[in-house]
């Protein structure tokens, strides 16, 4: 993710919640971060996006 995209905080809370799920695309919170991670930075996520976006000292 491009430094002068940061993630909103909506968009890294899902990402965190969604990098604890074993299958991210099948989580049900996928489709919801599919279309704020592309309104926000103006692509489609793959799942290694999340890991991008994180804000939480969990996921470093």
């Amino acid at each position: 993710m491009p430094a002068e995209h940061p993630a909103s905080s909506e968009l890294a809370a899902m990402a965190c919640r969604l990098a604890d799920d074993t299958d991210p695309p099948t989580h049900l919170l996928w489709d919801l971060f599919a279309a704020l991670f592309t309104a926000e930075i103006g692509r489609a996520p793959l799942p290694t996006d999340l890991y991008a976006c994180l804000l939480c000292p969990c996921h470093f």
